[in-house]
């Protein structure tokens, strides 16, 4: 359970995050995480440096200001639901909210 996952803002500033674009496409698909801070959102819902963050709950980060959305679509939720690419592969993170 993470009391920090009931603000996402946090989520988005707990270390170094730039915006990942597809090779193929140029596209933005996510955010890749640089690093991390120590007990930091990020750190406590398990993401590492080097996870693509792809998706918080049902808003894909295919832009920047996607952050926003992400942050009003956890507001009054008891668990939250972060997808990531990990090492090529897509992983979901659900992580309880205080």
């Amino acid at each position: 359970a993470s009391t920090y996952a009931a603000n996402v803002t946090p989520l988005l500033t707990a270390g170094r995050v730039v915006p990942y674009l597809d090779e193929k496409t140029g596209k933005m698909v996510g955010f890749r995480v640089m690093h991390t801070e120590p007990k930091s959102p990020l750190q406590i819902l398990a993401i590492e440096d080097g996870d693509i963050l792809l998706q918080v709950e049902d808003v894909v980060f295919n832009e920047p200001a996607k952050g926003l959305q992400a942050i009003q679509a956890v507001r009054g939720k008891n668990k939250v639901t972060v997808f990531i690419e990990r090492a090529g592969k897509r992983q979901a993170l659900i992580s309880s909210v205080k």
